[in-house]
């Protein structure tokens, strides 16, 4: 059986709803022009909101030991192959930022070129 899961497309952030892309551009670290079209979050139910974001945080800090801001965009926006295709803001959004670091790992020990 599927577990529920709800799509998230204005997150509320202290009182104040946003729409999510400005939330990400923020985090990034980009014009919120940069991310085109609005993003949703499919997050599994029970899985709370405020986690993934500091999880995007927390990878997107890892990620400009490598990238400039708009290459963060694309890298976490962009299918990878080290994800079996999948995009790292889906596994992210879903609780499995796990794997995602793990791809951050190896480009910190530079088995990826």
């Amino acid at each position: 059986m599927a577990s529920a899961v709800r799509k998230i497309v204005y997150a509320p952030s202290d009182g104040d709803d946003k729409p999510i892309y400005v939330e990400i551009a923020h985090i990034i670290g980009v014009k919120p022009a940069a991310i085109t079209g609005n993003p949703v979050l499919n997050m599994p139910e029970g899985l709370h909101e405020q986690t993934a974001k500091d999880d995007l945080r927390r990878t997107v800090a890892r990620l400009r030991d490598f990238y400039k801001p708009g290459e963060i965009l694309r890298w976490l926006f962009a299918p990878h192959g080290q994800l079996e295709g999948r995009k790292a803001i889906d596994l992210i959004s879903c609780g499995r930022t796990a794997e995602v670091l793990a791809v951050i790992e190896c480009l910190e020990a530079g088995a990826y070129s």
